[in-house]
């Protein structure tokens, strides 16, 4: 019985005892105003910069984990030991004959992007790029969250659909979509598609985001018109469903449960060489997890949207270093302003108050004190991240605390542990010295404070400094990516894509009605837009020595490509109309005749693919990320999918008008898609891009940080040393003298911070620049201005106190206090 009586006392005790500390941490922060201010300041902008990095990095680490029995899927990659690549694709064959080899309960489903569809309304063709086609068995294999319909209903056929939520709301509005059509247009093919089922949006944090899942046998229907190919001649839809050597369009996902292993489905496509296709094929087949896709598909073969694992890292260590300054700046500050109050705590503990009171109470203040900075900086994140999470990070990030509550808990555990970190560390420094020495040390700083103020106002600006100059490096870097030669002139070129079948079919019409524009210099068409992530692998030799037999990169182009993209000629002539059909005609460039071990006149040659007409200098066609491969151009105007113009630089605009005006005439219902090369050049380094501006403004961030600091430890000791000055003056030292004295010793720590700051910098950057096969090197210029800014900005925050004491009346100054 006692027991229940006690309990309620002690809650209200307990509750008593709170609302007094909080009381009292409210008291304290209005009684040292600007100290509040400046260290709720530093804390809270400290704070929230590292939440929207670790917001980032718990995002990318939760790709596809919402998968149920995530363990259990795999996709199915093939590689080709000729080309000596892995595709992340496989053959529509493969996925049939596994069906039928495999146990019921391993479910196979294969997938397909039909990229370039649209939604007919009426006369007007909406696109959408989140078209997919799959077999049914993926519900069963990936987790969709079902809003409306039957699933059961999607049994593969031609005629039924599966859209998402997002999608039934801009096409139906808010009325109910299963039941009704919509009508799907793939390239002049029109299919009317009854929606049988309805899911929530798929999480951001998914790798596949589809907005509408088809039949596949629509897929392979539209195969030939979706695809880039030789043979003037359509394959048919039997084809792609039946050839192994389809590989590279279809996504094969497998669900192995429990009772079977990845090492026995492996075993059986293995089998399949010699039983269902020749060894000469030359390729095998990988099952990948299906959690690993995301950061681990680095290997295969044009990789596009897939996150890195060295920029968690690198955002991680960011996140840390903003913390670690945030939360050094705040003990700095805190310390500095603890010699006010030693007398208070002095005070208390002679009237009896024990130490275990005294370190609750600092407890309590300082954990109060984070987790109101931890408020400010979420509130700060909530009104910042709609307005620059695509900026930096290519995606939308939101806050969900239910939702993402890994996020949630790290942040209350994160803010908590700062609290207490910072409550011990002070609590310790107050208890150091027995209560008449508290009482007496009101305005003395021990060597031992002094010395790790300096130590921590030192890591803050080395820590600074080592951000600017890993950010003046990478933007330098970036700036020499899209400056430096790469083999060709892409200025005042355009790409317009016609990889539409439809628009395709007008090629030749437009290729011709253009080149007759005022102001066009030169019209061609390629495969694909250099510079460009996509590639084509093929193997070439010599008619004459068939054994050496290389790997090369394909481009399949048309007339005048050197011309209209400026491809250097070394050797021989570019593919010319008054020629007659340039039909087997190549041209290759150096680093093709290297690898062939031409010597002499290379022209003339003759190889499996056809004669070589002309050499090119080496040119790069992908990023500096990688060397530049062989080369092989064909002469293939079948295959081109981008048509290329080259304008005067004075006709620009008007050529451009001209050329959309033409498209409406010719294409009224397809959508005009232009590209600048300079821009595609500078797609290409979109991540480091991204990079450097998040390690601009965090950078600026810390050094702000680390400023405001030293702004609030300058201040107080200059009002510590406030009589110290008054002497100084009425002894007759003028205010430059006083100043000079005050600044200097800021300007040792500065140089002092330098010394750690440059050589960490400069190994950063070499780390960073092994990634390029081609890079610029690091300017020492970057180093100088690190160093340059970070003592310019101290010597001023710390030389506006100085100078104001210093100005002041100095009888004033003797009198303090």
């Amino acid at each position: 019985m006692a027991r229940f009586v006690l309990l309620p006392l002690t809650l209200n005790f307990t509750a008593h005892m709170f609302r007094s500390y909080f009381r009292l941490v409210i008291r304290n922060l209005f009684r040292q105003k600007v100290y509040t201010l400046i260290n709720l300041t530093g804390l809270s902008i400290g704070l929230s910069g590292a939440f929207i990095l670790i917001l980032y990095v718990v995002t990318e680490l939760s790709y596809d984990r919402f998968h149920e029995g995530l363990q259990h899927i795999y996709r199915i990659n093939t590689e080709s030991l000729q080309h000596e690549f892995t595709y992340g694709k496989s053959s529509y064959v493969l996925g049939t004959t596994l069906s039928e080899d495999l146990p019921e309960e391993i479910l196979v489903a294969r997938t397909f992007n039909l990229y370039q569809s649209h939604i007919r309304i009426e006369d007007d063709l909406r696109e959408e790029a989140g078209i997919f086609s799959a077999d049914p068995e993926l519900f069963s294999i990936l987790t969709f969250d079902l809003s409306g319909g039957n699933i059961d209903a999607f049994d593969g056929a031609p005629g039924s659909a599966v859209i998402s939520e997002s999608m039934a709301l801009r096409y139906f509005g808010e009325d109910y979509p299963v039941g009704k059509t919509l009508t799907l247009d793939n390239n002049g093919d029109e299919y009317e598609l009854e929606i049988v089922a309805m899911f929530k949006d798929v999480p951001t944090s998914s790798s596949f985001r589809p907005d509408m899942i088809i039949s596949n046998e629509i897929a392979l229907q539209q195969m030939d018109k979706l695809i880039t190919t030789s043979s003037a001649t359509p394959f048919g839809a039997d084809f792609f469903a039946s050839s192994w050597s389809m590989y590279l369009f279809f996504n094969t996902y497998i669900l192995i449960p429990e009772g079977h292993t990845p090492e026995s489905v492996k075993a059986i496509m293995d089998s399949y060489e010699g039983s269902h296709f020749d060894k000469e094929l030359a390729i095998e087949f990988h099952l990948q997890e299906y959690g690993d896709i995301y950061f681990g598909s680095g290997h295969i073969l044009a990789n596009r949207g897939g996150g890195s694992k060295k920029m968690i890292y690198i955002y991680s260590v960011v996140a840390l270093l903003l913390l670690l300054t945030a939360t050094l700046n705040y003990i700095l500050l805190s310390i500095s302003v603890l010699g006010k109050r030693k007398r208070e705590m002095g005070l208390k503990m002679i009237h009896g108050a024990g130490k275990g009171l005294v370190v609750r109470q600092i407890l309590v203040e300082t954990t109060l004190f984070t987790l109101l900075g931890m408020i400010l900086a979420l509130t700060i994140a909530e009104l910042i991240l709609p307005a620059i999470s695509h900026v930096l990070f290519g995606k939308l990030l939101t806050i969900d605390y239910m939702q993402n509550w890994p996020f949630t808990i790290f942040v209350l555990v994160l803010s908590v542990v700062i609290g207490v970190v910072s409550g011990t560390f002070l609590a310790s420094k107050v208890l150091s010295g027995r209560p008449a020495e508290l009482m007496s040390s009101l305005d003395r700083q021990g060597k031992g404070r002094v010395r790790f103020t300096k130590i921590v106002s030192t890591v803050q600006l080395a820590l600074s400094m080592t951000l600017i100059i890993c950010t003046g490096t990478i933007f330098l870097q970036l700036k020499y990516f899209t400056s430096a030669d790469i083999g060709f002139d892409l200025e005042e070129v355009v790409s317009i894509d016609i990889s539409d079948e439809q628009i395709n079919r007008h090629y030749e019409t437009l290729k011709e009605r253009i080149a007759t524009i005022p102001g066009v210099e030169s019209v061609s068409g390629s495969m694909w837009a250099p510079p460009t992530l996509s590639n084509m692998r093929m193997k070439i030799k010599l008619s004459d020595n068939p054994e050496n037999e290389i790997n090369v990169e394909g481009l399949m182009v048309d007339y005048r490509i050197a011309g209209t993209l400026g491809l250097r000629m070394v050797e021989g002539r570019d593919f010319d109309p008054e020629m007659g059909s340039e039909s087997g005609s190549l041209i290759i460039n150096e680093e093709a005749v290297r690898a062939l071990g031409i010597e002499g006149p290379v022209t003339g040659t003759q190889t499996n693919f056809g004669t070589i007409v002309g050499v090119v200098e080496n040119f790069h066609i992908h990023s500096f990320h990688s060397e530049v491969p062989p080369m092989v151009i064909q002469f293939m105007p079948g295959g081109v999918k981008a048509l290329l113009v080259r304008i005067q630089p004075a006709y620009m605009e008007t050529v451009l008008t001209n050329i959309e005006a033409l498209w409406e005439e010719i294409l009224p219902e397809k959508a005009f898609h232009q590209t600048y090369l300079v821009d595609a050049l500078a797609e290409l380094y979109t991540q480091e891009s991204r990079f450097v501006t998040i390690l601009t403004i965090f950078s600026g961030l810390n050094l702000f940080i680390s400023l405001l600091g030293i702004f609030g430890m300058s201040r107080l000791n200059t009002e510590r040393r406030t009589r110290e000055v008054g002497i100084r003056k009425v002894m007759g030292a003028e205010s430059t003298n006083v100043l000079n004295r005050f600044v200097f010793e800021y300007i040792l720590l500065t140089l002092l911070a330098a010394l750690f700051a440059f050589p960490g910098g400069y190994l950063l950057m070499t780390k960073w620049l092994s990634n390029f096969e081609y890079h610029g090197k690091i300017s020492i210029a970057v180093f100088a201005i690190s160093g340059a800014l970070s003592l310019m900005v101290v010597v001023a925050t710390v030389a506006w106190h100085v100078w104001k004491a210093a100005n002041s009346n100095p009888i004033d100054a003797i009198r303090y206090e």
